[in-house]
């Protein structure tokens, strides 16, 4: 595990950046493809190596002290104008090794923190820690520390001594030239230990003892020294004034060669800071945080007197209610708390001086926020960037209209389309000025213009910007570049939501060839073409032809993505649906509640998602006749939707209408008629008396009405809506057919029972 840091650490070295502040607290270890893998965070006071980019550093001032006390070097400690190198972050990770040994640091931080700033450098500077193999057996913990690695205290000692304490040692040295030169020297060693070789850290040498023996006793020492040094002195002139000519001819480097290096170290500190905030996954991180916490949870009731089955039972009811709070949401909370906003919190601060450097920086950690999907946090961040761009770099420069297209991506998300237009079309407009209009970058703002027309249902004028961008990546980049397979499938989904099912196909079919040419069999894009040339195929009803597809996909995407993946959940709930269309309906049941589970155990019981699997559940007891089955589920849809969503929302209107019917189908007729009441009055509010959906809810109202022997409140809807003369000869029909039942249920109740009777109380049936 340690090596793995160690990697993460040169990697950074190799990009030029210094981390200063490596600690336990800014090490995250999850797991990737089921072993545990260490990632390195919080380059917040990270720097530049080789020469000083300015005084003004990105996130730290002259004079203050950077880092952890406990986890510093003397050098960082010291600030004595010595600049820090790639050692003092090797002194940081001997301490990390130190602790992993012997489980506490060399300088316990809560003597540090009682001390005062100079003692805090004096300790630091002076005092020689224990070796690892000695401080195991001295500390409070030593005991539970070798029981963790199931050892005694005299056993730990022994496997500490000798190669692990000369390393950690070594890494520690007060001297940095004494130290490993390299973070990659000291994992070398390290795997050298694990092979059984010789490692190059070792005892003291007598040199090196006999310089430690000066340093203590320098009073002593003096008197010697000083016949030295007048004999020497002469020597001493005559050298010193050769190395000042040679230090002399050696920096003879231009101020502009000076400046392309400064330029250089900021541009690799920029890319680093920018790497380490991508592929933050919040849902699986979500995901080892419960099975982090369902391990340690094992471990604390297995030392207990608590029977195998117990333990299974109270871990299940953990996982029952761990899965409410959403782990999901839990880790997204989480990165934005103890990453992403100190960061924004740092950037504000207006320590960074350079505006284009402030620009960039604002627009990684929104781009981040954005793969949360935390757009509202993303926003004001991209507002600034674009700010700063504009006033410093023009209208027209690539970085700024990079800025505007996502600014308007930004809003799109945000379902902000008419304000998110304004932006996509000036990115376009500026794009085809400055670039003309078949560079790569104009060509995709050509599809976002399209998509964006297209999620606001303006398929009309969608469709020749898509068929533009789509024309114009085969001409200029080839049939088979990924910009292109992308364009295709951009135009086959355009065609699917018009309905044109068979004209979407073969541009899947070409997808599909496409990217398993270019990117394999396995690829994520490849796979996601696979599902959706199914998934159409299915819709036409070509459920044999579909099903390799669906099941190519479903099986691909588990074994590169994994069980948990959301892609992955796309093609279970495909599967589950074909089979349901097939009537496979326990087939069906087994994908569809797999998918159900896995959105509860990640986004919690009322995300979105989660939300549309129940439903599906719901429709699938439905279709089935199983309605009582069906009702809990759809109850919980609607409750939930109604909270998360409100009232107003589409998918609660049509979980509305939806359990109305069930209701109506199970003879609940009461229970039926406030359900249809409600959506029938937002329906006439949002769409108008005469809108198809209206006229829907005032055929099923006046059923429910009339089953309950209304008649003549049934009566009063029907009619009022056959004045409004329908177009639709359907609805026409509809009507009269409920009116003619009520009219015949009329004289039925007149027949059996002539003596008067309210109107609205329901005949007794003989």
């Amino acid at each position: 595990l340690f090596t793995g840091v160690c990697e993460a650490v040169q990697h950074a070295h190799q990009k030029g950046l210094i981390h200063r502040d490596l600690k336990p607290g800014n090490i995250l270890v999850g797991l990737s493809e089921g072993a545990p893998r260490a990632k390195v965070i919080d380059f917040g006071i990270a720097k530049a190596t080789g020469p000083r980019l300015t005084e003004k550093t990105l996130f730290t001032a002259q004079g203050m002290l950077v880092g952890t006390p406990a986890y510093m070097s003397p050098e960082q400690a010291e600030m004595s104008g010595i600049d820090v190198d790639t050692r003092s972050d090797v002194y940081s990770l001997g301490i990390l090794l130190y602790e992993l040994l012997s489980g506490e640091p060399p300088f316990h931080p809560r003597r540090l923190l009682k001390a005062g700033y100079g003692e805090i450098q004096r300790i630091i500077r002076e005092e020689e820690p224990q070796r690892p193999s000695t401080k195991s057996t001295t500390i409070e913990e030593g005991g539970k520390i070798a029981r963790a690695r199931q050892l005694n205290v005299t056993t730990l000692r022994k496997r500490l001594d000798g190669d692990l304490d000369w390393i950690a040692m070594k890494s520690l040295e007060k001297d940095r030239t004494r130290r490993y030169a390299t973070v990659q020297e000291l994992s070398s060693d390290l795997g050298r230990h694990l092979a059984n070789e010789p490692v190059s850290a070792g005892p003291p040498s007598v040199r090196y003892r006999c310089a430690k023996f000066v340093r203590r006793n320098r009073v002593g020492v003096a008197a010697a020294a000083m016949v030295l040094l007048a004999l020497g002195a002469g020597i001493v002139s005559t050298t010193w004034q050769w190395q000042e000519a040679r230090r002399a001819e050696q920096v003879a480097v231009t101020e502009r060669e000076k400046v392309n290096i400064e330029k250089e170290r900021l541009e690799n500190t920029l890319e680093f800071q920018e790497d380490t905030l991508t592929g933050l996954d919040a849902k699986q991180m979500g995901l080892t945080l419960m099975q982090l916490f369902r391990k340690s949870i094992a471990e604390l009731l297995a030392r207990t007197r608590m029977t195998p089955e117990e333990i299974e039972a109270t871990i299940e009811q953990f996982s029952a209610l761990a899965i409410r709070a959403n782990p999901t949401g839990v880790t997204t909370d989480l990165i934005d708390k103890e990453i992403l906003g100190p960061a924004v919190a740092t950037i504000d601060k207006d320590i960074i001086r350079d505006p284009l450097t402030e620009a960039r920086l604002r627009n990684a950690v929104a781009t981040t926020y954005v793969d949360l999907g935390l757009h509202n946090k993303a926003q004001p961040l991209l507002e600034r960037a674009l700010a700063l761009r504009r006033e410093h770099l023009g209208n027209e420069h690539p970085d700024t209209l990079s800025s505007i297209n996502q600014m308007g991506l930004c809003l799109s998300s945000m379902g902000r389309h008419e304000e998110a237009a304004s932006f996509v079309r000036e990115a376009l407009e500026a794009r085809r000025l400055t670039l003309g209009n078949e560079d790569p970058h104009t060509l995709q703002s050509i599809s976002n213009m399209g998509v964006l027309l297209m999620s606001q249902g303006k398929h009309k004028e969608a469709e020749p910007y898509l068929r533009t961008s789509l024309e114009g990546n085969r001409r200029v980049l080839g049939n088979e570049h990924p910009a292109t397979l992308e364009s295709i499938s951009t135009m086959a989904s355009f065609l699917v939501n018009q309905g044109k099912k068979e004209e979407a196909e073969p541009y899947l079919r070409k997808a599909m060839e496409g990217n398993r040419r270019v990117l394999g069999d396995g690829h994520p894009s490849t796979l996601e073409a696979i599902n959706d040339l199914g998934a159409v195929l299915a819709a036409q009803e070509k459920y044999e032809e579909a099903k390799p597809y669906l099941r190519e996909a479903l099986e691909g995407r588990r074994r590169v993505l994994s069980n948990e993946h959301h892609e992955t959940l796309v093609s279970i709930e495909s599967m589950a649906r074909i089979l349901r269309l097939q009537e496979k309906f326990d087939e069906a049941e087994t994908y569809t509640r797999e998918a159900m589970e896995w959105h509860r155990r990640l986004l919690g019981d009322e995300h979105g998602n989660t939300l549309g699997s129940i439903e599906q559940m719901a429709y699938l007891m439905n279709v089935q006749g199983r309605l009582n089955e069906a009702e809990p589920y759809l109850r919980e849809v609607l409750e939930g939707r109604r909270r998360v969503l409100g009232n107003e929302d589409p998918d609660t209107q049509r979980a509305i209408r939806v359990m109305g019917r069930l209701l109506y189908d199970q003879e609940k007729h009461e229970e039926a008629e406030p359900y249809f009441r409600e959506a029938l009055e937002r329906s006439r509010r949002s769409l108008g008396d005469e809108h198809h959906d209206t006229l829907m809810l005032i055929n099923s109202m006046g059923m429910v009405l009339f089953k309950q022997g209304k008649y003549e409140e049934a009566e009063a809807l029907v009619s009022g809506a056959l004045k409004l003369e329908p177009e639709d000869k359907e609805h026409q029909e509809r009507f009269n057919t409920l009116l003619d039942a009520i009219e015949e249920a009329r004289k039925k109740k007149t027949a059996e029972d002539p003596s008067p009777e309210k109107e609205g109380k329901p005949a007794k049936t003989p």
